[in-house]
């Protein structure tokens, strides 16, 4: 099933309603649904909130497939949709200040690795939630293109193409968040050395 590519795929979702449309639909999830959950986990924090909005992702994928104009990459599409329903799944949360539990077991819809980098090679766990926990005060646009591009690995065209942003605004935004990482790494190990 995986073997089709986006472009084959996205001609049988033409027609909302037809079993062509529901079978692409469903490539297209099988396909994606780690990614998108990956994303929604860096960007929310917590799996409750990640799932949630890996659902409402692939709701607005749903509706709004047939209308996909081919202007971009469907991955790029995807990951701004993604990327958009968990940053209102984080406002909604903010706004009503509710506290969520990450509950154990419940990424049994996902693959277990979806949390791993694209390169398939096993990180280090502990270094990449220090880079959450490093990035967690800078401000959500300076935070996302980080984790776009050093957890996802976009190039800077790819993460302006998903943000709809231009890549001198990409390179702006990442070049002020090494700033403020910077600043406080310097500030922690000053920290750290008058204990």
């Amino acid at each position: 099933m995986n073997d089709f590519q986006d472009g084959e795929i996205l001609r049988f979702c033409k027609r909302p309603g037809s079993e062509a449309f529901e079978e692409g639909f469903k490539m297209l999830y099988s396909k994606y649904k780690d990614l998108v959950y990956r994303v929604c986990y860096r960007v929310a924090g917590n799996s409750a909130d990640a799932m949630d909005a890996a659902q409402d992702a692939f709701i607005q994928v749903y509706k709004n497939l047939s209308g996909f104009q081919g202007n971009s990459k469907f991955s790029s599409w995807l990951y701004r949709v993604a990327v958009n329903c968990a940053v209102d799944i984080c406002r909604k949360r903010k706004r009503n200040e509710a506290v969520f539990v990450d509950i154990e077991g419940s990424q049994e819809f996902f693959d277990s690795n979806a949390l791993l980098p694209n390169e398939g090679r096993k990180p280090d766990l502990g270094s990449e939630s220090e880079f959450l926990e490093m990035i967690s005060g800078l401000s959500p646009k300076l935070r996302l293109v980080t984790i776009l591009r050093y957890l996802e690995g976009l190039t800077y065209s790819e993460i302006a193409e998903a943000l709809q942003v231009a890549v001198g605004t990409v390179k702006s935004r990442l070049s002020r968040a090494h700033l403020a990482i910077g600043a406080n790494l310097k500030a922690k190990a000053r920290m750290d050395n008058e204990k």
